[in-house]
């Protein structure tokens, strides 16, 4: 099964339909759910729907959700074997399914089917004509890897548009959160918490045209090191945004938490009602600092 939350995505949606429905794979349903678009959003689904009658199911919200909730409201909705994401102006390349399958059978082989699991890919960086600009935007966003709950709970490093996730997964995601950052990073933490997440290599063009979600930045480049260290209200805002979700999280998962945890998520969330001094002080003993000299001395600074 693949997720599909559209919102005024006529310019690149068709391109996009396109390559699913050029993968190797091709036995899979596509549910798509439009955030009341007002643009022919709908109008080129339906063009879809009509080709492939047997595959794609048409949803319409009555009010805008935005990307996060519009996602959400079909993670908890929809269930399957695997699920898959997928946003609505990047290219698939033929083999994203495939591959992506594979490993989760690997996973699955070694772990067990009931272990929730979910298997994400790196991302080719395109521009809006999908031209070059990076092989991998984990490198160009300075994304390493996440070894602990202490840093899952400060930073994601799962794309959503790039994710598969199995039916133990999905048996956990019953509920939409009263908040969250964005979707993926509250999938990512719970995959993180219960089950097991693998990465492979990129097989999705991710394209950049100035209307995404978030996007990629290029962190060794002097115009981000310049925004981590001037753009204070932005950093901050982030970082309690990051302590909001982790005290949601603690809401719909305590009772599952191991009490470890249970005990990192709690210092995390009250965050924002400490002195400046006792959040440093809270970040010291539970080691909360992010990876990477800019992104720690920021969170200091900001946080």
């Amino acid at each position: 099964m693949i997720l599909i939350a559209t919102y005024n995505g006529e310019k690149h949606l068709a391109e996009q339909l396109d390559s699913l429905f050029s993968q190797t794979i091709q036995d899979f349903s596509l549910v798509v759910q439009d955030d009341n678009s007002s643009d022919s959003t709908l109008q080129i689904l339906e063009k879809y729907q009509v080709l492939y009658p047997t595959k794609v199911t048409i949803r319409q919200n009555k009010t805008n959700l935005g990307a996060a909730y519009n996602f959400l409201s079909l993670i908890t909705e929809y269930k399957g074997e695997y699920v898959m994401l997928c946003d609505q102006d990047d290219v698939w390349l033929p083999e994203k399914i495939e591959s992506t399958l594979e490993e989760m059978q690997r996973m699955e082989a070694i772990h067990g089917k009931q272990t929730p699991i979910l298997v994400h890919t790196d991302l080719t960086v395109a521009d809006e004509n999908l031209k070059l600009i990076s092989e991998s935007y984990l490198k160009m966003a300075g994304t390493d890897s996440i070894d602990s709950v202490k840093q899952m709970v400060l930073r994601n490093n799962v794309a959503g548009c790039t994710a598969m996730y199995n039916r133990a997964l999905a048996d956990l995601l019953l509920e939409v959160p009263n908040y969250c950052v964005m979707h993926d990073f509250w999938l990512a933490q719970t995959a993180f918490c219960f089950g097991k997440i693998s990465c492979i290599p990129s097989k999705i063009l991710y394209r950049q045209h100035g209307r995404n979600a978030l996007g990629a930045q290029n962190v060794r480049g002097l115009r981000h090191k310049w925004y981590k260290l001037t753009h204070s209200a932005e950093i901050r805002q982030a970082l309690f945004a990051s302590y909001k979700q982790a005290g949601e999280f603690l809401r719909v998962y305590g009772d599952l938490l191991s009490q470890e945890d249970r005990q990192t998520l709690a210092a995390y969330a009250a965050m924002p009602q400490m002195t400046k001094a006792k959040r440093l002080a809270t970040m010291k003993r539970e080691k909360l600092f992010r990876k990477g000299f800019l992104r720690k001395l920021s969170q200091i600074a900001f946080g």
